[in-house]
């Protein structure tokens, strides 16, 4: 039985579809000749946590060792802090709850009850079409990542909990829930993060760091896999999306992929990041640069490609936002034609 194990974000966790076969995870399984999917997904998280993740996974594979590794590389204006468990079970509420969390693994027998209550907490995707889903169309995907709520909750039973709980940091964390966790004599001074992550130097020694560490992993456990850049975009293209992607998100004058920064040798000018930060570009070497490029190889990364949002292949947008049944189609279409 040939597993095929993919990790990333939000953009490739199963629940963010109306239907899990819609994920193009699963469509690379089925395009690539994999008998059983296991996916690590989970939304919000950086590449820091996307190491640990598979880490932990790798260390304890609860439903076998995967053959083939296919790696959604997160943004690396993500990152996770750790916390004492104090934080989490006195100061957050639930409404804050996918962004602080210990993260669990549960096996395939649960996913249908998992997947039909994950949509509901979240509310995500929901269209004018429903789908009666049944355990049959599970039968194929042997694991997904869960959150184990910071609270007393019968949803998190049954998991295989990693013992880390994390505060997730990204642009679009409520600042609710930073004063929540800044208050509590284990919080953090989530301006020292920010400044940190605004920073395309510090960023990139971070990015590159964790995908070291992700390639070395991979070779460590003699595993095949290959990876791509979240923040690829339809600038770095050079492509023009349908106006109703634009219309969501914006149109942004500069890439804000620190891969593309990486391989360019190039920082970009001060709007990068999607026009929020700013910088001086008095100081930055190209050795920061190199160095940054001496920490991971490369060598199984897929230029060119992207399922975040506009990336070349975001064509539709589900109502929260993210890329839709079609861009995940035509993107795993793109992956599979490479990897074959």
């Amino acid at each position: 039985m040939k597993h095929l194990l993919t990790i990333g974000c939000s953009f490739s966790a199963l629940y963010y579809h109306p239907k899990p076969q819609w994920s193009y995870t699963y469509l690379l399984k089925e395009h690539l000749g994999f008998d059983k999917l296991i996916n690590l997904a989970t939304g919000g998280i950086g590449p820091d946590a996307c190491f640990r993740l598979l880490s932990n996974y790798l260390e304890n594979p609860v439903v076998g060792k995967p053959d083939f590794i296919f790696i959604q590389y997160p943004s690396a204006l993500r990152c996770e802090v750790y916390l004492d468990t104090s934080v989490v079970k006195d100061s957050i509420r639930e409404s804050n709850w996918h962004i602080i969390s210990r993260t669990a693994f549960r096996e395939g027998k649960d996913l249908l009850r998992d997947y039909e209550k994950g949509k509901r907490w979240t509310n995500p995707n929901w269209t004018d079409e429903t789908f009666e889903l049944s355990e049959k169309d599970f039968e194929d995907i042997s694991l997904i990542t869960q959150e184990v709520r910071p609270f007393d909750d019968p949803r998190n039973t049954g998991l295989h909990i990693c013992p880390e709980t994390t505060f997730r940091i990204f642009p679009s964390v409520s600042e609710e829930a930073l004063t929540t966790v800044g208050r509590h004599s284990h919080g953090f001074d989530p301006d020292v993060y920010f400044k940190i992550l605004s920073d395309p130097r510090q960023a990139s020694v971070n990015y590159a760091k964790y995908l070291g560490l992700i390639e070395s992993l991979c070779e460590m456990h003699n595993i095949d896999y290959a990876y791509i850049d979240t923040d690829y975009s339809f600038i770095d293209a050079g492509v023009e999306l349908d106006e109703k992607v634009y219309d969501v998100f914006g149109k942004p004058n500069n890439s804000f992929s620190i891969m593309e920064k990486l391989l360019n040798n190039d920082w970009g000018n001060e709007d990068s990041f999607k026009g929020k930060y700013k910088y001086s570009k008095e100081g930055i070497h190209d050795d920061i640069l190199n160095y940054c490029n001496s920490l991971f190889t490369g060598k199984n990364f897929i230029r060119g490609h992207s399922i975040g949002a506009l990336s070349p292949t975001h064509v539709d947008t589900y109502p929260d936002v993210h890329p839709g049944k079609e861009s995940h189609r035509l993107f795993a279409e793109k992956i599979a034609g490479v990897l074959k």
